[in-house]
């Protein structure tokens, strides 16, 4: 099916040479953005060879539309010919997944990890910094020769784990970000609802791959006797589906019954997938961002009863010919409506 009503899309994408002079880049062909959950955002492009030639650790910003401050990163890859340069940048949050350290922090929550990481290691943040409060005391937060990304995502599982509360981090224009995805003014985009109208086509999985209905918590301590153990179980999934058991130990500090409670609400949730191609653009949509899907009925011979709010879990944005697309990877949050009808259209 084809979508309508795309929009044209200005891009205008700057070079910042280390000698501080600014020059714009006239692109060939398309201009790609993947942005994934916790990651680092990737923009892969080719340019004209000239006089101006971009060349590896340069800045490159990427402005959509004369409002949007899409894209800020530097260059990690070239690959040039005679008349073209490729291009493969990251944004800054690249640089805390590839440096290691080792530095101790005591007891900190995960908004008070990423503000800590970014003073002592020199990453950018928004002033005020856009760093949602988790709430959650993380214990003995210890870097022994780990990447900061990976020590920032365990305290955000930590943390829902816990509170049943799910926070992402990315980074917007240069400035590190930590919000949660039901925040309406940043990850619950609003502005993008994706139907048969509006995208080229779509795959959708129901599968049954990291479903448990059965959940065994238990403490750290070395001594079998002190440990703590929590059993949380769905009785009705368990008749349906069968006996699927998921077994995790977690540090003595941890609300061990808090953690059960949220481990069943997680896993004893069909991961309903759906992977979307061609869909009309939108600035705001990355890797943990909330959109709303609409596939409910017979509408453009699309015959599926999908109605619900999904977490995108990888994005790209496309952009040629001044039209900006979107492929996507969702999976499903909250279900609306009447999900699993008994007498689907065929």
């Amino acid at each position: 099916m084809a979508i309508i009503d795309v929009g044209k899309s200005e891009i205008d994408i700057r070079l910042g040479k280390r000698d501080g002079k600014v020059y714009s880049l006239a692109v060939f062909g398309e201009v790609t953005v993947t942005r994934s959950v916790n990651s680092a955002a990737c923009m892969r492009l080719t340019v004209y060879r000239d006089q101006v030639t971009p060349e590896k650790g340069e800045f490159i910003a990427f402005r959509l539309d004369g409002v949007h401050d899409f894209f800020y990163g530097t260059i990690e890859e070239t690959s040039k010919s005679k008349d073209k340069v490729e291009l493969t940048c990251y944004d800054q949050m690249y640089f805390l997944a590839n440096n290691t350290y080792t530095t101790s922090y005591g007891t900190l929550t995960a908004n008070e990890l990423i503000v800590r990481m970014c003073d002592d290691f020199g990453f950018s943040q928004l002033d005020p910094p856009n760093v949602a409060a988790t709430e959650y005391p993380i214990q003995n937060v210890i870097i022994q020769n780990r990447n900061l990304l990976d020590v920032l995502v365990d305290a955000l599982n930590i943390t829902y784990r816990n509170t049943g509360k799910k926070f992402y981090v990315y980074d917007y224009f240069n400035n590190l970000c930590l919000d949660s995805g039901d925040n309406d003014s940043t990850l619950k985009v609003n502005t993008c609802v994706i139907s048969p109208e509006t995208c080229e086509d779509y795959t959708y999985k129901e599968s049954l791959d990291g479903f448990y209905n059965r959940i065994t918590v238990e403490t750290k301590e070395e001594n079998q006797a002190d440990r703590k153990k929590v059993v949380a179980e769905d009785k009705d999934s368990i008749e349906r589906f069968g006996l699927r058991e998921y077994y995790s130990q977690v540090d003595a500090g941890e609300n061990i019954d808090n953690v059960a409670k949220t481990l069943l609400e997680d896993k004893d949730f069909l991961k309903y997938k759906m992977s979307i191609t061609g869909q009309i653009g939108e600035p705001r949509v990355l890797g943990g961002s909330s959109v709303y899907v609409d596939f409910y009925g017979d509408r453009y011979r699309v015959r599926e009863f999908i109605r619900g709010w999904f977490r995108v879990d990888s994005v790209t944005h496309h952009f040629k010919n001044a039209t900006h697309t979107m492929d996507l990877e969702l999976t499903l949050l909250q279900m609306d409506d009447d999900w699993e009808r008994t007498d689907p259209i065929i």
